[in-house]
């Protein structure tokens, strides 16, 4: 019997289990609370949906339809967002990952961590965003990129399959995957399939609520054979000048199976 229903059986209905998950801390969790971000992150890594997450459908509405006018979330704060943590994530893969190397963000938004590769000096950019608010925005704020990378609408269960095998020596994610819905989890694989070379992932792996799903991302991508190279987590000693939003957040490097 799966968890959830095991859990249910006994009497507990979805709104005290969505209490008992619910985290928003990013914080390394310790004791019973390190239970409860374990069993979160294994029940979304095996694809399953408790009754107090938000269905699929509704995830991709929602970031769908996020605009500038909208209660959070909104396109315009993410284009004025600190891009140090990309300085920071570009030092995680400069060993392996130089200008050269083809780049593509999934889930891209109004495209600042884009913009931010461009000004390092990379040229072969492309990016995959839902929402057409942010694109409008990043038409708006950064010309340069539109001119100079692909970007591609439409959500990420749409394009990922599409995409040709090896379609960039670098897929990267930076607070997107945490929104992937357990019924979703192909996506992974997907990312995988368009790498020909590396999957870099900058996410906070211990959240729960009902539209952001815990994972530890070392297990995702290992399991599809993929080996990881390094990794770092941003906490307040070493932040340096990365943003306090992202304290927490934990970046995993990973070289993608031949």
């Amino acid at each position: 019997m799966r968890p959830v229903r095991a859990i249910r059986s006994i009497g507990v209905g979805p709104a005290l289990l969505g209490r008992l998950a619910h985290r928003e801390s990013t914080a390394s969790p310790t004791g019973l609370d390190r239970l409860v971000v374990s069993a979160n992150q294994r029940v979304f890594e095996r694809g399953w949906s408790p009754p107090w997450v938000w269905s699929d459908r509704r995830c991709r509405r929602y970031w769908t339809t996020r605009t500038s006018a909208a209660h959070g979330n909104k396109p315009s704060d993410y284009a004025s967002k600190p891009t140090a943590v990309v300085d920071a994530m570009v030092d995680l893969w400069s060993p392996e990952v130089s200008t050269s190397a083809s780049v593509l963000e999934v889930g891209c938004n109004t495209g600042p961590n884009l913009e931010r590769l461009r000004l390092l000096g990379y040229s072969q950019l492309s990016g995959i965003e839902i929402n057409g608010a942010s694109l409008e925005e990043m038409r708006i704020r950064f010309p340069n990129l539109v001119r100079q990378a692909d970007i591609k609408r439409g959500s990420l269960e749409e394009v990922l399959p599409r995409l040709a095998d090896s379609y960039a020596d670098v897929v990267f994610s930076m607070a997107v995957l945490h929104h992937v819905h357990p019924a979703s989890n192909s996506i992974f694989t997907d990312m995988v399939r368009a790498a020909r070379r590396y999957v870099c992932v900058i996410e906070p792996e211990t959240i729960t609520n009902s539209y952001i799903f815990a994972r530890d991302y070392r297990r995702v991508f290992e399991r599809l054979g993929c080996i990881m190279i390094r990794t770092r987590e941003f906490q307040s000693p070493n932040l340096a000048a990365v943003d306090e939003a992202y304290v927490g957040y934990v970046a995993r490097l990973f070289r993608v199976p031949d």
